[in-house]
């Protein structure tokens, strides 16, 4: 890959020069000849002033990230890095980043510091046009070492781990793996929903993904998709041992005694309950995310379909890091180094299919943050009723009736009880829990050819 990363607000192509007055600020900069180390702090303020108070000590040319702040009386920067840190760098030290490969660890895409409008039109952009041309994208992060603690602090406190049927496990954790999960539920908006704050350090890592999948959605058609919502995450760890593995797989099911198909039908005889919900999700998913939280190094391989002439893909692993595949070009094998990692990955699926539309009673998790409002309406009267005078008029001189909604109308699904919960006058059962009025005018009443469908006049 070739260019730079880009800055906010200067033209593409327009690159800047290292050591030149504020022509950084705002860029994506690496520290380059400045040889040492660097006291790394975990707020901006601290970088103002005498180098003092807590830090940790990091290389100096090892640091890359995004210059937020100049001092023009010391010719400094403060710059945050990948890693969440900041740092305070000479001007004459400091240069734009160019773009990298995710293969080499570099990546397509930042995720947006400020959240405006602009910044997440362009990374949807961005995501959307990696994914169609390479069949995966990578987005840096800017989660800080606060963050990474506490979701381990939460990590480290869980007992309720899981693995997957050994038939089953590769197409939820990867190849060769050698992890355990257990689920996060997605979050609703933006609000907290817990007491625990490590929990709601890790939810807000769930919000980013709730988000991807947002970002997606305007490009779904492009890529051959219909982004319908997500799946819970899975928080995905080092497993202990072997033997950890062994008592945390589901033992194999007793043999089923084949049903009569009669009571199954033609299709259904003798399928086993966990291979059709497993077949559904193999048609369902589309796109895999995967939140690199903290690892201290290692790989990630995605493997393309044996039908296709693609190379396998290496992606380094790293910290700060969201990894988006397409799952119907790539599997994975998800190889981290050292004793300890952690990964909360989920999947974007597709719609699902018309008859299990039909089953639903309510519509996928709202995944939305930002809320519409509602500035001002207009109401469109029934029964030709130009204004709430004549509306009026049409109700109190009984016009027209309000009647129960017959349970084989077309929003059966979203408004049927069974057995007339919702009924209030009488419990007739499969009713709507609604009213639903219906006014019309005289004339279309009087012209109204009520023998056609068998009603009376």
């Amino acid at each position: 890959m070739e260019g730079s990363y880009g800055v906010p607000g200067r033209a593409n192509g327009e690159e800047a020069e290292s050591g030149f007055g504020e022509l950084l600020l705002g860029a994506l900069v690496e520290v380059f000849d400045l040889p040492g180390l660097l006291r790394a702090l975990s707020t901006a303020a601290d970088c103002v002033g005498a180098d003092s108070g807590d830090g940790v000590e990091v290389v100096a040319d090892e640091q890359a990230g995004q210059a937020i702040s100049y001092d023009p009386e010391a010719e400094t920067y403060v710059v945050l890095t990948f890693d969440g840190l900041y740092i305070r760098v000479p001007a004459g030290n400091l240069r734009e980043l160019y773009a990298m490969d995710p293969r080499d660890g570099g990546f397509d895409a930042v995720w947006p510091r400020d959240d405006t409008e602009e910044e997440e039109e362009a990374l949807s952009s961005q995501l959307a046009n990696s994914i169609l041309h390479k069949g995966y994208a990578v987005i840096q992060l800017w989660n800080s070492p606060k963050d990474r603690q506490a979701v381990n602090s939460f990590t480290h406190s869980m007992k309720d781990w899981h693995l997957p049927s050994k038939k089953y496990e590769a197409c939820f954790l990867g190849q060769n793996n050698f992890t355990k999960f257990t689920v996060v539920p997605t979050p609703i908006g933006d609000e907290s929903s817990s007491t625990d704050a490590d929990f709601e350090v890790l939810q807000a890592y769930n919000r980013q993904l709730n988000r991807t999948a947002l970002l997606l959605e305007p490009w779904a058609e492009d890529l051959g998709v219909k982004v319908w919502g997500r799946m819970d995450g899975y928080l995905r760890v080092p497993l202990g041992s072997a033997r950890e593995a062994e008592r945390l797989r589901p033992p194999p099911r007793p043999v089923r005694q084949p049903q009569p198909k009669e009571e199954l039908g033609e299709e259904g005889a003798e399928m086993d309950p966990d291979l059709l919900l497993h077949v559904a999700f193999l048609e369902r998913r589309a796109f895999m995310a995967m939140c690199l939280i903290d690892n201290s190094g290692g790989r990630l391989r995605l493997i393309p379909r044996d039908d296709l002439e693609m190379d396998i893909v290496d992606i380094p692993l790293s910290r700060n890091k969201l990894v988006v595949i397409n799952t119907a070009l790539f599997g994975h094998a998800y190889e981290p180094a050292g004793n300890w990692s952690v990964l909360l990955q989920t999947w974007m699926l597709n719609e699902p299919p018309r008859e299990e539309l039909d089953r639903l009673v309510r519509l996928p998790p709202e995944l939305i943050e930002k809320r519409v409002h509602v500035a001002s309406a207009m109401v469109n009267y029934p029964g030709e009723a130009w204004g709430p005078q004549c509306y009026w008029l049409e109700s109190v001189l009984a016009t027209d009736a309000q009647v129960r909604v017959p349970q084989g109308r077309f929003d059966i699904d979203l408004y049927y009880a069974e057995g007339g919960k919702y009924s209030t006058a009488i419990d007739e059962g499969g009713l709507s829990y609604t009213c639903h009025g219906a006014f019309s005018s005289d004339a279309r009443l009087l012209f109204f050819d009520s023998d056609k469908f068998g009603l009376s006049p």
